[in-house]
Parts: C-alpha cells; structure tokens; sequence
C-alpha cells in the first residue's frame, strides 16, 4: 500500500470517529436530562434542563465559519485535534458540574468545538479520498451511528453509573482519540489531503455557485430545523407515549427511551452509503433533488 493511500484511509478513519463523536455528544444531552430529572439534579425538570443547551446549539452554527476559515489557514489536521481535545475536555467538564452555571458553560463548550467538525471533517474527507462519494457515504454512515447510539449510550451509562459517567465516559474516549490523531500528525501518517481533488472538471460561473449555494442553503435550513425538533423532542416523546411498554423490558430509568431513540434513527444509516455510490455513478442534481422528495413524502406521512 502507497503511503498517500494509507493517509487517505487513515484520514477517513479518524474523519469517520470524529463525525460518531460529533453527532453523539450533540444528542446525547437529552437522554442525559432525562436522567438528571430521575436521579434529582438540583431538583430541576427535563424542560429546565433542556434550555441549558441552546446557546451550545447555536454555537454548532455560528463558530463553523470562523472554525473553517483557520482550517483553510492553518491546518485541517490540527483543528481536527483541536476538536477532539476540545470536545473531550467540554464532556468531561459537563460531568463535574455541581451547579446549573458550570453545566451551561460546559455544554457551550461542546457546542463551540462541535462547530469544526463539519467545515472541517468532510472537506479533509474529500481531499483525501479517491472515490469522494463512497468516503462521504461511509463517513455519513458514522454520522448516523452517533446519533442513534447517543441515546442507548447516555441512557446506560445513566442507569448503571449515574449521569455524570454519560458525559465522563465519552469525553475521555474523544480525548484519547484527539492525543492519538496528535501523533499519528507529528508522524506524518495523516495528511492534510490534495486540494487539487476539491476542483470539479465543469468550470462554473458566478451565478451557477450563487445559485447552487442558495438551494444549498434553504435545503440545509429547512433539513436542520427538523433534525433538531426530531433530536430534542423524541427521547421525551418516546418516554410519554411508550414509558409503559418501554419500562415493562429495560425499567424506568432512561435506557428504555435512549433505546427507542437508537432504533429510529439506525433506521436511516444504510441509505448514507446507498447516497454515496449513487453520487459516483450519477448526476447529483437528480439524486438531490429525489432523495428530497422522498423525505417530503416521508414528513406529510408522519404530519398526517
């Protein structure tokens, strides 16, 4: 194996952890307020609870640009590093909190580093890979996994240990990861991929891109603002509505609801990859434009 190949598959590796633990610490929290209200945190509720992550939420957003703007500066690889560590210290900080103060700054925290993943994470995948759709389907395939593990994870860890092993347990992991990523650095076995590969051979104009970015930027909107209504509201949602089929197997703790949770959203992982080999042997405008559909399709079925 050449070694630019083995950077590239190493690359995806790491890319493919970072995206588990991205999405994992991102959706964990809601489970993990589940338990904090059973287990009698400061006695507060889960809708108490669940305003402490907003301003994490929106950091998710509004440091992803300054986060991509120093990838393109300094390094893809190193802000990689910078999000593990981070994130791994933000989990761990969370776990300490004795009060309602340090639990909002430790949960803005993982909004703040979670913001590099994606202007980060997936360009360095695509520079890197030689089949860009098949990488992306399979680095989205562990996007997946670390939303519907989130909820059995925090949800026995919860159980078995107490709340705090939910954020504990998963910030040590990410920091290992980042320390590892660090050498793997140093050594030159990653790298920071060929930027020549980002280049599509059709020479688009100014107001091709403008428009590209505009349907871009309302799909990701409108996909956003459903994924995180789906991601708050489900674990309680699931807790209400099959509490008693749910408890009768895994108890009353918050394992039965973080269970239900993993199921609905393992549910769609298979297609990140089917989306991948797609996009290498078709047109994406048309898989685009389908696959929304679809999804629509999907939405009025469950308004309905």
């Amino acid at each position: 194996m050449d070694k630019e190949l083995a950077a590239s598959r190493l690359s995806l590796v790491f890319a493919s952890v970072g995206h588990v633990f991205i999405h994992l610490f991102t959706a964990m929290y809601f489970i993990i307020a589940l338990a904090m209200e059973k287990q009698g945190f400061l006695q507060l509720t889960y809708a108490d609870l669940v305003p402490l992550w907003s301003i994490g939420a929106l950091m998710v957003g509004l440091a992803a640009m300054p986060a991509g703007w120093l990838s393109d500066r300094w390094s893809a690889v190193g802000m990689m590093v910078v999000f593990f560590v981070g994130l791994g210290l933000a989990g761990i900080a969370c776990a300490f909190a004795d009060g309602t103060a340090l639990l909002w700054i430790g949960l803005t925290a993982i909004g703040v580093f979670s913001a590099i993943y994606h202007p980060v994470g997936i360009p360095w995948v695509v520079k890197n890979a030689r089949a860009k759709g098949k990488a992306l389907g399979i680095n989205g395939i562990f996007g997946v996994v670390g939303v519907a593990i989130a909820g059995g994870v925090a949800g026995t860890l919860s159980d078995l240990i107490s709340w705090r092993a939910a954020f504990a347990v998963p910030g040590a992991l990410c920091l290992l990861a980042g320390l590892v990523l660090l050498v793997c650095w140093k050594r030159g076995l990653v790298s920071e991929g060929d930027g020549e590969r980002m280049a599509d051979k059709h020479v688009s104009t100014r107001g091709d891109r403008m428009r590209a970015f505009v349907a871009l930027a309302i799909c990701m909107t409108a996909m956003g603002l459903i994924f995180q209504a789906m991601q708050t509201a489900m674990p309680k949602l699931f807790e209400i509505r099959l509490g008693g089929a749910l408890s009768t197997v895994f108890g009353d703790g918050a394992t039965g609801p973080g269970i239900a949770v993993l199921i609905a959203y393992s549910a769609g992982g298979i297609m990140q990859l089917v989306g991948g080999h797609l996009a290498d042997r078709y047109p994406l405008k048309p898989i685009y434009v389908i696959s929304f559909c679809l999804q629509l399709a999907v939405l009025l079925l469950i308004a309905s």
